[in-house]
């Protein structure tokens, strides 16, 4: 009798020692849940962007997700980042990028040569892990494929056609010949910015994509705000003179970006026969920089001390421009430099 006391008492002991793991089982799936949906989302994130051996189309073509995912191209520790929109065959910035070592430079090119060409060289020892390269168009959207135009001079490159009646340019090899089409991923910067911490600064964002440069920013949405500052090419002709179709004017690009509360600080020549300019807008609040588009030899194309005259070689501010009256910003700044003529400033 007394061994089937003892058994019994066992065999109590045995099932309330089952039911208090089970109960601690419960309670750490509670505190820690793991379901499908995070491992998914978790192993998205570490695939690079735009990877179709990793990542499904069907994700790609979503502009402004759900979730943020962090980049897995982006080292830990990074807290600074420009982008270089419309790339071409070089990074203006890579000199930049070997002297700035805090400083990680994204690339958007949607030209097969072009990204070849530039990770080519990026992917040298001083910049390789401080450069990641989108192949990719920007845009509003993000769909499988966009129609994109390719010139005999590659840098004509645009998602945008020309403008039905424009002359030809550069005798045919920018536009006047008929353009190839091939198909594209296109990318919106909402879909990167969300991919970068919310600590990281996006101190620049360089966009030259040839006419379609708003639909660029308009695919940012909010996350405009994140950016400090816009350096864009821009042609200064009114539309029915425009390169591409649907290309904004100065006025139209100062208009728009201003309800963002992005101001622009001055313009520089970059091709005076196509009337194109570079143009600074920077974030209110934001710090401006000197930035050009015009390339230097063995000087960086950025610098931050707004008091000291940037020492560049050829290159010339405008006072005035054909389709805006807006002086910028900086108009003072650049009189007191001498960067400008002396016309300019007396008015």
């Amino acid at each position: 009798m007394l061994k089937w006391k003892q058994v019994l008492i066992l065999a109590s002991l045995g099932l309330l020692l089952l039911l208090l793991l089970l109960h601690l089982i419960d309670l750490d799936t509670a505190v820690h849940p793991v379901s499908r949906d995070s491992r998914d989302s978790w192993d998205l994130s570490l695939a690079p962007l735009l990877d179709p051996e990793v990542q499904p189309k069907a994700e790609l073509g979503r502009s402004g997700g759900s979730a943020s995912r962090p980049a897995g191209w982006l080292p830990p520790g990074f807290r600074r980042v420009w982008f270089d929109i419309g790339t071409a065959g070089r990074s203006d910035f890579r000199r930049d990028l070997k002297e700035d070592l805090d400083l990680f430079l994204i690339s958007v090119e949607p030209t097969p040569s072009f990204a070849d060409e530039v990770e080519a060289v990026m992917a040298q020892n001083e910049t390789r892990n401080r450069f990641h390269m989108i192949r990719a168009a920007c845009s509003d959207v993000a769909v499988a494929k966009l129609t994109f135009y390719v010139h005999p001079l590659q840098e004509c490159n645009s998602l945008r056609r020309t403008r039905p009646g424009h002359g030809k340019v550069f005798n045919g090899e920018c536009v006047g010949k008929e353009p190839k089409k091939i198909e594209v991923d296109a990318v919106t910067l909402a879909d990167i910015f969300e991919q970068l911490p919310d600590e990281v600064e996006i101190e620049l964002l360089k966009i030259d994509v040839q006419g379609h440069e708003w639909p660029c920013l308009e695919g940012a949405g909010p996350h405009l705000q994140r950016v400090q500052n816009i350096f864009l090419e821009i042609q200064d002709l009114p539309e029915k003179e425009a390169m591409y179709e649907g290309a904004l004017d100065v006025a139209s690009m100062d208009q728009r970006l201003r309800v963002r509360n992005f101001h622009r600080q001055y313009c520089e020549i970059n091709s005076p026969e196509l009337h194109e300019i570079n143009c600074l807008y920077t974030r209110q609040g934001s710090s401006p920089l000197w930035v050009t588009g015009r390339p230097q030899k063995k000087k960086r194309l950025v610098q931050l001390d707004l008091q000291k005259k940037p020492g560049w070689k050829g290159v010339e501010y405008l006072g005035k421009l054909r389709t805006s009256e807006d002086k910028g910003q900086m108009h003072g700044r650049l009189c007191d430099l001498g960067l400008l003529k002396s016309k300019y400033c007396a008015e």
